[in-house]
């Protein structure tokens, strides 16, 4: 009888002692995608870049860069709870939440938040030469485009 009870608790000291450092072993992995902008452009191979920094150095994290269609329907993404994370220009990101600029008469997009700004972006105002404009002073009087709904 003595043999049997301390063969029992043996056997649930080694059940106790392996259970508490199972539970330490394996490590739930969660999986996180960031919507990006098309292949040729910056957004996907910053996010690429990003995504392996975090999977490599966030324990239990598997995070992939998923190419797409850039500020606006990465916020949409977000905002339908298709996508994690996105990358998003930051006026774009405003219109979206507050309905405004190109996106007046949509729904605005209000669970949307910031989490961190990547990097400055330089951006350039470009005139044809046949239009003689040289500086800022020179568009006093002209038409001037504005946005992506300007190219063609």
């Amino acid at each position: 009888m003595l043999k049997n009870k301390t063969i029992l608790v043996l056997v649930l000291a080694i059940s106790l002692v392996m259970g508490m450092f199972s539970f330490g072993m394996a490590a739930e992995r969660q999986f996180v995608a960031i919507a990006t902008g098309g292949t040729g452009g910056t957004y996907y191979p910053l996010g690429g870049a990003l995504a392996q920094m975090l999977s490599n150095n966030v324990e239990g994290l598997i995070v992939t860069a998923q190419s797409g269609n850039a500020s606006v329907a990465n916020c949409n993404l977000i905002s339908r709870g298709q996508i994690e994370t996105a990358f998003s220009q930051a006026n774009t990101t405003y219109w979206c939440y507050t309905a405004t600029g190109i996106l007046v008469g949509t729904e605005p997009i209000t669970n949307l938040r910031g989490i961190a700004s990547l990097y400055p972006e330089t951006i350039h105002i470009v005139a044809t030469k046949a239009s003689g404009i040289k500086t800022i002073e020179d568009l006093k009087g002209k038409k001037v485009g504005v946005g992506w709904c300007y190219l063609s």
